[in-house]
């Protein structure tokens, strides 16, 4: 079965972008005394991670894999 590249898919990147606006909230501002992301902007983050990482899914036509070996092959 062909397989899409992680790194290409849209669920992934929606959740780095959750991911990465956590990370700085509860790892990078308390460790570092780095500035915090505004409440807003960090509520607007998660919801957008969250809801590309959702979208992504839902019109996903192929399994996510490592990288594109099954189409390459194909070929």
């Amino acid at each position: 079965m062909e397989k899409k590249a992680f790194w290409k898919s849209r669920t992934f990147w929606g959740a780095v972008i959750s991911a990465l606006a956590t990370i700085w909230e509860y790892v990078v501002v308390p460790a570092f005394g780095a500035p915090h992301i505004p409440e807003q902007v960090f509520a607007v983050l998660q919801m957008l991670g969250i809801s590309v990482v959702v979208y992504g899914r839902a019109v996903a036509d192929k399994p996510l894999g490592l990288s594109d070996y099954g189409r390459a092959r194909a070929r």
